[in-house]
């Protein structure tokens, strides 16, 4: 059996002398892409080896609780470390992997930056943040699917769910969903199985206050998910008709989660209908693919609307994940299965 490194991936810095907010200023988050047109990522050799020397010299995160500033948001922090810590691991064992992690450690860091903010003279503010701790890597060697899982499952990131400011603004929260779509295109390119990447309901799963709307809501989406399977397969053939009967298997698996999650809270479960006619979705028969990638980020919102509302840090997971997962559909239908960042 493979173990942990009792060694720490860790960003950290010594504080710097308080400063007032008013000398900060914070910039709103730019704009999501997910509405323009979709472009492709290119993670040339030269750029990447550029990202993974940065590893080694990210931007330091320190905790000074004393400060009167901007924060990042906990959860991207968490994320930024993970994302490190992998890319490092990886740089060697598995190059292609290991850019895909780098470049969410750029996107992530950008994020922590622009919520730093800057001072009235422009330049960034250096001392911004909390400490994270993530374990480190694999004692023997890297396993590429073991790393990413646990990474996907830390409980350092479940811990930081657990509060009423991680992932609460609808930015922060795609920039998560695409973090975790990212791993799943990751992790299927590592030989993981779509089933396996399905995540697991939680043993409270009882417990969805704050999100009982959001989650009749997904399991709805879920519905017209595969309903949409059963409109686009026989118009597609070959390998794209095989795809499509494969989502629809993984998201019955998650109508049957979301469905179990309702009824254990005592929540009236809405059964599917005869058929749906998705807003401002395609046509199936005259774009069935593109109609099949408008369903998956569909249901990725879904869950994103579950993520932002949910109280239970354990239920925010699993909706994260299982935006994850749709976010990652969208991107695999759409040709690029190595995306770091499917719907950002």
């Amino acid at each position: 059996l493979r173990t942990w490194a009792l060694s720490t991936h860790r960003i950290d810095t010594k504080c710097r002398p308080p400063w007032h907010h008013s000398e900060v200023i914070v910039e709103p988050p730019a704009p999501s892409s997910a509405s323009a047109s979709r472009r492709t990522r290119t993670l040339s050799r030269r750029g990447f080896l550029a990202a993974a020397l940065a590893v080694g010299s990210l931007p330091a995160l320190s905790a000074c609780s004393h400060l009167v500033a901007p924060r990042p948001d906990y959860a991207i922090e968490v994320l930024h470390a993970l994302a490190a810590r992998d890319a490092h691991s990886l740089i060697d064992a598995d190059p292609d992997l290991a850019a895909v992690r780098s470049a969410q450690v750029t996107e992530l860091d950008k994020e922590i930056t622009r919520a730093c903010g800057t001072r009235k003279d422009g330049k960034p503010v250096d001392e911004c943040g909390s400490d994270v701790a993530v374990p480190g890597s694999l004692a023997a060697g890297v396993d590429a699917t073991l790393l990413l899982t646990d990474s996907r499952n830390s409980p350092v990131l479940t811990k930081a769910l657990d509060s009423r400011t991680a992932l609460r603004e609808e930015h922060t929260a795609r920039l998560a969903t695409a973090v975790d779509g990212g791993i799943v295109l990751a992790l299927r390119a590592a030989g993981a199985e779509w089933e396996e990447i399905v995540p697991v309901i939680p043993s409270d799963r009882d417990e969805i206050s704050g999100a009982e709307d959001q989650m009749t809501k997904a399991l709805q989406a879920e519905y017209m998910m595969i309903y949409g399977v059963g409109v686009a397969a026989p118009r597609v053939g070959g390998d794209t008709t095989t795809a499509l009967l494969a989502r629809g298997e993984r998201h019955r698996i998650l109508r049957d989660r979301a469905r179990l999650i309702l009824e254990d809270s005592d929540v009236e479960v809405p059964e599917s209908a005869p058929g749906y006619m998705p807003e401002d979705a395609p046509s199936p028969d005259t774009a069935p693919v593109d109609y099949m990638i408008a369903l998956e980020r569909y249901c990725a919102q879904a869950w994103e609307d579950v993520l932002l509302a949910a109280n239970n840090p354990r239920m925010r997971m699993f909706a994260l994940q299982a935006a994850g997962v749709a976010a990652a559909g969208a991107a695999a239908l759409g040709g690029n299965n190595l995306e770091p960042l499917p719907g950002l």
